[in-house]
């Protein structure tokens, strides 16, 4: 026990020497201030971005759908293919990142993540928009896959608690605000916008990521190409299993069709639904309606997901700090 303190004490000493911007090779033990802040700021910036923009696209799906005169049901995949991209990507990037290097994934992520929302903000089609949305979870895995690897770059050993900490409330945080910003941005401007903000942030994150983020050693071994493409099948494959046995058991879903409560004594108008798929279409469907309650109060259906988020941001960086010191004590 007293070993490993004076090991994490050692690590911390070692951490807080000088080490001047062109010296940053490879970090051994951590970054020494003030390039240690920069570099954790350049990783908070990607992680808002690409958590926030999962959440926003749920609150803006109604807005986009009427705006696009798109199908309820294909303009599902303005989320879903979001989310896929990063699914079946995560794996095979963080491995690239330990061959290649963290750094490097991390900022072409960053920059294909930006690029992806200048895409969005001219997408005139739900094709257009699809495609831009997919290329953006691209860019997001590449700032996931790598940001808790070059956290531990960029922390010394004794510290790394702290920094786990403040990831984890940075993802809180930001999926806890994504709702509610996006809410804010649709009553007072159209939905392009909300992918407007991502290009000012992420060209910022760019030059801080270029001059902070630590160089780490290369691993020794060739990319696996045939485990990645199994990967990315298998996550891909498994999410459109999931999807066809939802839809292949035909059950009817009363769904209301009126943006009112039926009265006792009178009919409610509901509408039969074979699928899963067909349900969350008719959801959408009444949102975009004239006389839906998601169109008319976007801030009440931003704000409904903030108190979950809110309580895992109280407890994250504690619960954080605990158990990496408890990882590295017994280590």
């Amino acid at each position: 026990m007293s070993d490993s303190v004076a090991r994490c004490d050692a690590g911390y000493h070692e951490a807080g020497r000088g080490v001047k911007s062109g010296d940053m090779n490879l970090s051994h033990d951590g970054l020494a201030q003030p390039q240690r802040g920069w570099a954790i700021l350049t990783i908070a910036i990607g992680l808002i971005m690409s958590v926030m923009d999962g959440a926003i696209a749920n609150v803006a799906l109604p807005t986009i759908a009427r705006d696009l005169h798109a199908s309820p049901a294909f303009s599902i995949w303005i989320v879903n293919g979001y989310q896929l991209a990063i699914t079946i990507s995560l794996l095979p990037l963080a491995s690239l990142g330990e061959i290649i290097g963290y750094r490097r994934v991390y900022l072409v992520g960053l920059l294909l993540f930006t690029i992806a929302s200048l895409f969005c903000v001219f997408a005139d089609t739900l094709t257009l928009l699809t495609i831009a949305r997919i290329l953006q979870g691209f860019g997001a895995a590449g700032i996931m896959s790598v940001n808790m690897a070059l956290v531990r770059h960029i922390y010394p050993r004794a510290m790394l608690g702290r920094g786990i900490g403040i990831n984890a409330m940075v993802v809180a945080v930001s999926a806890a605000i994504g709702p509610t910003i996006a809410a804010g941005i649709l009553a007072v401007g159209p939905w392009p916008y909300l992918f407007a903000i991502n290009i000012p942030l992420g060209l910022g994150a760019l030059a801080l990521g270029i001059k902070y983020l630590p160089y780490t050693k290369p691993a020794g071994h060739d990319f696996d190409w045939k485990s990645a493409a199994l990967s990315a099948l298998t996550f891909g494959l498994g999410l459109a299993a999931i999807d066809s046995i939802g839809a292949t058991e035909a059950k009817v879903t009363p769904i209301i069709t009126g943006s009112r409560m039926p009265t006792p004594g009178k009919p409610m108008h509901c509408t039969s639904v074979a699928s899963p798929q067909a349900n969350k279409s008719a959801l959408i469907r009444n949102a975009t309606s004239s006389g839906g309650s998601f169109s008319a109060r976007p801030m009440i259906s931003g704000t409904a997901t903030a108190p979950a988020y809110i309580t895992s941001t109280c407890c994250s960086p504690s619960a954080s700090r605990r158990g990496a010191g408890r990882f590295w004590s017994t280590g």
